[in-house]
């Protein structure tokens, strides 16, 4: 049990938020901060090439697995949700499992993405060890996330905080402690916070024109799983979180680590 909920109640959201009908049309195919642009950045931060294999942990819809596969690179995709999974297994090679206990062979990849995800995690000491145990010695695990370096404002509070990536953040340091803890060293760690807000902003605009459809309606807010008030809300919430970020509570990172060829941990090099 957390002060978010119990452990089967975060996951079933966590499923459920990124299932829901209005994620895509809000957030567009890749589904965090950045897009495909960030996503291309990630993939050449693993320095994975034709013919190596990297698991994209969280892989929803699959839109990452489709870009590694158009680079030749033998991409497998994991997500929690079995729906995703099915719509990403269009893409390449995915399975249904849990982060936090990856059904894969100790050594087997090349690389590893791990984009909106870690913030997910419940226990994450746990999930950044399993990455460890499946990475081959050498191979990075490029990480993309929100990071909370101070209090928010509590109005982003809850389960839904923790399925939208906010409410299971940690700060910039905590991430490198963590990963340091599972046996990587961080090769950089490197501010895409603007990549936030322009996210953010995004879905202020696509909530107005959502609204202003249906007023005249040439949309119906059943069919996107909302009402009136649903949309009044976020779009308070997405002006405060907005303000989180400028005032520097909140933000987003790009972190990649690589596992040592022998034992040992390390800090941003």
């Amino acid at each position: 049990m957390t002060s978010f909920g119990t452990v089967s109640e975060i996951k079933q959201s966590c499923c459920a938020t990124w299932q829901h009908p209005a994620a895509r049309l809000l957030l567009g195919d890749h589904l965090h901060p950045g897009g495909r642009a960030l996503t291309e950045t990630a993939i050449d931060a693993t320095c994975a090439g034709a013919g190596d294999i990297v698991l994209d942990v969280g892989c929803g819809h699959g839109s990452s697995v489709r870009l590694m596969r158009e680079r030749g690179i033998s991409a497998v995709g994991i997500d929690l949700s079995e729906p995703a999974a099915r719509e990403a297994s269009l893409e390449g090679s995915v399975l249904v499992g849990d982060g936090e206990c990856l059904p894969l062979s100790p050594g087997s990849f090349d690389g590893a993405l791990a984009e909106c995800v870690v913030s997910l995690f419940i226990d994450k000491v746990r999930a950044l060890g399993e990455l460890n145990k499946v990475l081959k010695p050498g191979s990075r695990v490029v990480i993309s996330d929100v990071v909370v370096e101070e209090p928010l404002d509590p109005v982003i509070d809850g389960t839904a905080a923790w399925s939208c990536c906010i409410g299971g953040a940690v700060s910039r340091e905590e991430y490198v402690r963590l990963l340091s803890g599972a046996g990587f060293v961080t090769i950089e760690a490197g501010d895409q916070s603007e990549a936030l807000v322009a996210t953010i902003q995004q879905v202020r605009r696509r909530l107005s024109l959502l609204e202003m459809t249906a007023a005249v309606g040439q949309a119906n807010l059943e069919d996107f799983g909302v009402s009136s008030g649903v949309l009044e809300r976020a779009r308070d919430i997405a002006a405060i979180l907005i303000d989180e970020v400028r005032r520097g509570a909140l933000g987003y990172i790009l972190i990649t680590a690589r596992k040592p060829w022998g034992d040992g941990a390390g800090a941003v090099a």
